[in-house]
Parts: C-alpha cells; sequence; structure tokens
C-alpha cells in the first residue's frame, strides 16, 4: 500500500464512520459504523503495522486473548463473535479496534498524524451542521420524528453524538491555540480553528447530554490548564481550576434543589440536575450497574461473552426497571467501560483492559540519579491527543462505547504509541487475506440489515425471510419475520419462526415472551381458536417467567391471561407475586382491581384503580421533572 492510498484510507476512516447513517438498514447507525470499521481496518492493516512497546503490547494481547477465550465460552458464541445486532459490539468489533490501533502505530511522523486529526476535524463539522438541522426542524431522514430538544446528528442518541464531541473539541482548541500563537494577530487559521470550536461547542449544548457535558469539561479542561501551564501562565491556570470547583459546587447545591417540572426550558432542567442522584434516568444506570454486578459475582472467570449483557439481564432482571419500561431502558449494555468488560469477559477481562489503559498513561521521567522526577514532555498535539482520550473515557463512566467513539479512541492511543513502535510489514498474501476478510465481515453483517430495512416500514414478508436465513444473529430479524406473518394472516408460518428460536436459545426468556405475545395477537385475529391460544400464550409466559422469575410485568401479563381463562385465584397469584416484587407499580394495584371486579367486588375494585390512579399520577410527574 503506497503512502497515498494510505493517507486517503486514514482520512475517509475518521470521516465516514461518524457521518455514517443508512437509512435502508435495519438500525440506521451503530451495525453500519461497524461494519465500516471492520473494512476500514482490515485495508489499513494491509499497510503493515506498528507494534507498541512492551508495556503497553503485554496488556493488549492477554486482553484480547482473555476476550477470545470469553467468546469460545460464551452462552451465545455466535452472538460474542459477531455482537448483538443492534450494536455489533463483539468480539468482530474489538479486533478491528485492535487493527486500527495496530495500524495507527504506523504514523510514526507529525505530519502524517496531524493530517489524520486535520481530517477529523474536517470530518466533524458536516456532523455538527447536521446537527442543528435537526434543531431547526429540517432533517429530512426517517427518524426525524424521534428528534425533539435534543440533537443526535448521525449518531442515533443525544449522548453517543455528545461523546463524539467530546473527543474532537480538544483537538480543535489545540489547533486554535497552535494557529493564534503562531503569529502576532489572529489569522484565517486561528478564525476557522475557534469556528469549529464554537460549532461543537453549540451542538454540545444542544444535546442536553449530562455526561458529556461532564466529558467535555474534563477534555478542554485538561487541554486548557495544559497549554497554560506550558505557556507559564500558572495563576491564570490555578484561577481556572478554582472557578471550576466553584462552578461544580453552585451546580451540585442546585441539584439538591426540588426537580423543575417539564415546562421549564430544557437547558435549564439539564443545568439544576446535572448532579441529582435520585432522577429518572441516574436510577436506571445505577438499577443496571446493581444487576451487573450480579452477574460479574455469579460468573467471574470468563463472565458471559461479548455483547451478551442483553440476553443475560433476562436473568437478573431488576424489578425497578419496570415501571421505566423495561428492559429496553438500558438498550442492552450496562453504561459503564469496566463494568461492560467485567460483564463480557469476566474479572480477568476487565483487569486485563484496566492495565491496557493505564500502559497508555504517560510516565515521569527522570533526567539522572538523585534528581527529582521531572514531568513528561509534552507538545501541544499530543497533549490533545491525551485529552481527547480523557473526554471519551470520562463519558465512558457512565454511557457505553458506540463505534465511533472505539475507533477515535484507539486511533488517538495508537498516534500516541507511534513514536515508539516497532514497525512490521506483513506478507503480502496476509495482507490480502486480511483485507479481504474485513470487507467480507462488513458485507455479512450490512446485507441482512439492509434487507430487513427500516424497522418501522413493513417489509415485504420475502425481504424479511431473506434476512432472517442470511444474518448470523437471526433473532431481531426472526421477530419481524414473524410479526411480517401475522399481518399476512399466516399465523402458523410466524409461530414457526417464534418456534425456531425459542427452540435454537431456549434460555432466552425474550423469545418465549415474543411467542406469548403473539398467540394473545393471533387469539383476538382468530376467536374459535381462542382459549386454545391463550392456554398456549399462558404455557410461553411461564416458560419465560423461570428464566425471569423478577420481571414484574411478565407475572402482570401471564395474570391477565388467567383472568380471561377465567382462573381468578392463579391470577391473584400472580398480581400478587408482581406486587410482592414491586410494591408500588401502579400496574400491579390495577390488576389487583381487575381481579377484584372480576370476582364480584366492585368496592375493592374502585378502591384498587383510585389508588392506582395516584401511584401513576405520582410515577408520571417523577418522570416529567427533571
Amino acid at each position: 500500500m503506497t503512502k497515498r492510498s494510505s493517507a486517503v484510507l486514514w482520512g475517509l476512516l475518521v470521516v465516514v464512520i461518524p457521518l455514517a447513517a443508512n437509512p435502508l438498514s435495519r438500525w440506521h447507525f451503530e451495525p453500519d459504523k461497524a461494519a465500516l470499521l471492520v473494512a476500514f481496518a482490515g485495508l489499513l492493516l494491509g499497510g503493515g503495522l506498528g507494534l507498541p512497546a512492551r508495556k503497553t503490547a503485554l496488556p493488549l494481547l492477554a486482553y484480547t486473548l482473555i476476550l477470545i477465550l470469553a467468546t469460545l465460552a460464551s452462552i451465545d458464541p455466535a452472538l460474542s463473535l459477531w455482537g448483538a445486532p443492534g450494536w455489533r459490539a463483539g468480539l468482530l468489533t474489538w479486533l478491528a479496534c485492535a487493527g486500527v490501533f495496530l495500524a495507527a502505530g504506523r504514523l510514526r511522523d507529525a505530519m502524517g498524524r496531524r493530517r489524520v486529526v486535520n481530517a477529523l476535524l474536517a470530518g466533524s463539522a458536516p456532523v455538527c451542521i447536521y446537527g442543528l438541522v435537526q434543531r431547526a426542524g429540517l432533517d429530512p431522514m426517517p427518524w426525524a420524528a424521534g428528534v425533539g430538544p435534543r440533537i443526535f446528528s448521525t449518531f442515533g442518541h443525544p449522548n453517543f453524538f455528545a461523546a463524539y464531541l467530546a473527543m474532537v473539541a480538544p483537538l480543535a482548541l489545540v489547533r486554535a491555540w497552535d494557529a493564534r500563537t503562531a503569529s502576532k494577530t489572529p489569522g484565517a487559521s486561528f478564525w476557522m480553528w475557534a469556528a469549529l470550536l464554537a460549532l461543537q461547542s453549540v451542538c454540545m449544548v444542544m444535546t442536553l447530554s449530562r455526561s458529556g457535558w461532564l466529558g467535555m469539561a474534563a477534555s478542554l479542561g485538561m487541554v486548557t490548564l495544559g497549554l497554560l501551564w506550558r505557556a507559564g501562565r500558572r495563576r491564570l491556570a490555578i484561577g481556572l481550576v478554582i472557578g471550576a470547583a466553584g462552578t461544580a459546587l453552585g451546580l451540585v447545591a442546585l441539584s439538591l434543589l426540588p426537580p423543575l417540572p417539564g415546562y421549564e426550558p430544557p437547558l435549564l432542567q439539564t443545568l439544576t440536575s446535572m448532579f441529582r442522584l435520585d432522577g429518572p434516568t441516574v436510577r436506571v444506570r445505577t438499577t443496571g450497574w446493581e444487576a451487573a454486578a450480579r452477574m460479574v459475582a455469579d460468573r467471574p472467570l470468563l463472565g458471559f461473552g461479548p455483547g451478551t449483557f442483553g440476553a443475560v439481564l433476562e436473568w437478573y432482571y431488576p424489578p425497578g426497571l419496570a415501571p421505566f419500561g423495561g428492559a429496553r431502558m438500558l438498550g442492552g449494555r450496562p453504561h459503564n467501560l469496566l463494568l461492560e468488560a467485567a460483564v463480557e469477559s469476566g474479572v480477568p477481562g476487565a483487569a486485563a483492559y484496566g492495565w491496557l489503559l493505564l500502559s497508555l498513561v504517560p510516565r515521569s521521567s527522570r533526567k539522572g540519579r538523585g534528581e527529582p522526577a521531572a514531568r513528561p514532555h509534552y507538545t501541544n498535539a499530543r497533549l490533545g491527543l491525551f485529552a481527547a482520550m480523557a473526554g471519551g473515557l470520562a463519558v465512558s463512566a457512565l454511557e457505553f462505547q458506540t463505534v465511533s467513539v472505539m475507533m477515535l479512541f484507539w486511533l488517538l492511543a495508537g498516534m500516541v504509541c507511534a513514536e515508539a513502535a516497532r514497525q512490521v510489514t506483513l506478507p503480502k498474501a496476509v495482507r490480502a487475506g486480511v483485507g479481504l476478510a474485513g470487507v467480507v465481515c462488513a458485507l455479512v453483517i450490512i446485507v441482512p440489515d439492509i434487507l430487513g430495512g427500516p424497522a418501522q416500514l413493513a417489509l415485504p414478508c420475502d425481504r424479511a425471510k431473506a434476512a432472517y436465513g442470511l444474518s448470523v444473529t437471526p433473532g431481531s430479524y426472526g421477530l419481524d419475520l414473524s410479526d411480517c406473518a401475522a399481518r399476512a394472516g399466516n399465523w402458523e408460518e410466524g409461530e414457526a419462526v417464534l418456534r425456531e428460536l425459542t427452540a435454537a436459545h431456549p434460555d432466552r426468556a425474550a423469545y418465549w415472551r415474543a411467542l406469548g405475545d403473539y398467540r394473545v395477537r393471533r387469539a383476538w385475529s382468530e376467536p374459535g381458536a381462542r382459549e386454545a391460544q391463550l392456554a398456549g400464550a399462558v404455557e410461553a409466559y411461564t416458560a419465560a417467567l423461570r428464566l425471569s422469575p423478577t420481571d414484574p410485568d411478565l407475572w402482570l401479563d401471564r395474570g391477565m391471561l388467567y383472568l380471561d381463562l377465567k382462573q381468578p385465584p392463579a391470577a391473584r397469584a400472580d398480581f400478587e407475586q408482581a406486587a410482592a416484587l414491586l410494591p408500588d407499580y401502579w400496574r400491579a394495584v390495577q390488576a389487583m382491581g381487575e381481579y377484584h371486579l372480576a370476582v364480584g367486588r366492585p368496592e375493592a375494585a374502585r378502591a384498587a384503580f383510585a389508588r392506582a390512579d395516584e401511584l401513576r399520577t405520582a410515577w408520571e410527574w417523577y418522570l416529567w421533572q427533571r
């Protein structure tokens, strides 16, 4: 591979992946970015690689080997290899990130690294402009209906966009600083970089992402203090630290006040809840962390396998998630980088990953024996790289890493380690094989996604069937196919697909639940077979409850079926079980009202319904406040 073609590939990598959003695919965002990452990683490795110093190479090798072992021992090896369909954050994606890291080890000259960073910053401009287009209500894409006061650009969620901005903003600040200090008067270069930084900052505010704000505060704060300190303006640096501490204390004080109602400006709501620990989003995260901790305690050696948190969550379901909308509120991932590593690859995997991250931290150097430790020497560009990485890690303490953030982090880490890396050129056959493998794996990911089409569209059943047959992780496509068959009136075909899924994955409560929901749906469409279908739905829900016995909604769903089947005692037992799991859950109280009504106790039913309305109103008020 020539230097020119390599430079083009690096430029495409940092521009195309953040911009990638495919309106024709099943999930639009992450799987498409993951496919591109895998393809680019294979092609970039065709140019060779740079092996990092031993202090980084050892933990990199250790973590990769542990992750491979965790995949082999996974509860679902295919899922762990390819990752959950909506995210594709499995072993393959990690190998692609490691490939980018090793390929970046060849960027030894400062000019080459500068070109990559410039391309990255140039690519951030259209991403930010698209975010402003969303905020203006002019987004023509099919996901525009999901855009409210928070923008997400080409990332699918405001928090993901904010994590990206927290990493690119310090690089823009360094460029603006260098342009300003290079001449006595601000030139066009300074104003260009300053305008880009302002654009990124405006978009960050519009994400209303508290984790993103904290990440950008960390990354920009690190760069600003480093630049001022190196320029000899240490009093100003200390003053900024004091000012930041005072601002943080003020935000903490505001967070102790009663939350604002939902009609207040969203920006004000976010500012006054920066450190509120009893808010809905914090409760969802801490609930997920508690479940993740129990997972790690039960399987500490190699974990459950990459990409399996969403599947395993059913077995450790926290009842407190039910009022928020269930497990989907966590998105199938635990919102913390090291916890996710521990769940997926056990305590050894989390330890190896932490070791790898620590190995990237620069060490102090000594000028000679007996002399005090000297501060490591940074160029401004190197400081920007470290600050960008720190911003990404800061967000990853409260969110999970997306493909774009993973790619950026390991690209920047590779550039940091490049100067000490040992250059290796792979044999031509190996280079061609790696590149071809990357492209093939990318097609394996993206072709079923395009055949499956956007989730909100009613696709022809032949396309849904093709996606189901071609996908290496067919679960979600099977659910789509069963829905398509039901809409076409092919009830037997749809149920056969769900039976295939439950037979292939008898330990997945989600598939048993989907089968139960399908049978309930069929019962209302085929009145002649209503009782038989409802009884079959009870069997499916019972199988789901054996796997996920702490899900209040599952108990309530089965209990309502028992009421339909004229079995009040069984219904009451299920409703009481749900109430024991979550006493103040309004849906459980309302279900008891339905039971009282069914057994001829109208007064008790009215009291239960009134109490359910009180609880539901209080809950909605709690969610409405921020």
